[in-house]
C-alpha cells in the first residue's frame, strides 16, 4: 500500500464589492503584504460554506454585512498552495471601517488602484475589467434574439458587477417580465 501523505491546498474566499463604480479594498494589517491593499478576504474554515466564509471575512475585516452573489472566478498558481473562490457581494448594511486584520479601508475606481498586496489581485481585477467591457459592448449594441419558440428575448445589461442576473435574457411573453406588458398592454 502506499503511504504516500498528501498536504491539501489550502482554499481562500476573496469579496468583490462594487458600488457605484467603485470596488472595496482593504489595507492588509498582517502578512503577506502588510500595509499594501488587497481585497477583502480570507481562508475557509473547515466544514463552512464557502459563502458564509466571504460573508464573515468582510464583517470581521469591513465591519459590514454583505451577501455572496456569485462566484466570479477561480484561481491557483503552480507557485502557492492557495485556490481562491471570487464572489461577487452585494451590501446589505453597516458602516465601512478598519477592524481585525486591516489598517484601512476604502472604495477604488478601477483606473484609481493603489499598489495591490498580491498578483492575482491584478488578475482578477483585470478580468473583471474584460468581463465588464465585453457586456459593455453587447449593451451598446444593443440585443434583440429570436427564439426558436417564436417568443422575443430581450436581453439588457443593469449592472454588471452587483447583479447576477444583469445580461440575462428575459423572455418577453412570461407575465412577470414588464417588457410583456408594454408589448401586450391591453
Amino acid at each position: 500500500m502506499n503511504n504516500q501523505k498528501y498536504i491539501d491546498p489550502k482554499v481562500v474566499g476573496v469579496g468583490i464589492l462594487e458600488i457605484d463604480g467603485k470596488i472595496l479594498l482593504v489595507k492588509r494589517g498582517i502578512e503577506p503584504g502588510y500595509g499594501l491593499w488587497s481585497m477583502p478576504s480570507g481562508y475557509i474554515n473547515r466544514f463552512e460554506k464557502v459563502e458564509d466564509a466571504i460573508e464573515r471575512e468582510l464583517l470581521e475585516e469591513c465591519g459590514i454585512i454583505v451577501k455572496a452573489e456569485w462566484i466570479s472566478g477561480v484561481y491557483s498558481s503552480e507557485k502557492s498552495p492557495i485556490i481562491l473562490l471570487v464572489w461577487n457581494l452585494s451590501y446589505i448594511s453597516g458602516d465601512v471601517k478598519p477592524l481585525d486584520e486591516t489598517l484601512e479601508v476604502a472604495f477604488y475606481s478601477i483606473d484609481e488602484m493603489p499598489e495591490l498586496a498580491f498578483e492575482h489581485d491584478e488578475k482578477i481585477i483585470s478580468d473583471m475589467i474584460s468581463s465588464y467591457q465585453i457586456y459593455a459592448e453587447i449593451e451598446l449594441k444593443g440585443v434583440d434574439l429570436e427564439e426558436a419558440d417564436g417568443a422575443q428575448d430581450i436581453g439588457y445589461i443593469s449592472n454588471l458587477l452587483t447583479d447576477p442576473s444583469s445580461g440575462y435574457w428575459g423572455d418577453m411573453w412570461f407575465r412577470e417580465n414588464n417588457q410583456y406588458f408594454r408589448s401586450n398592454s391591453s
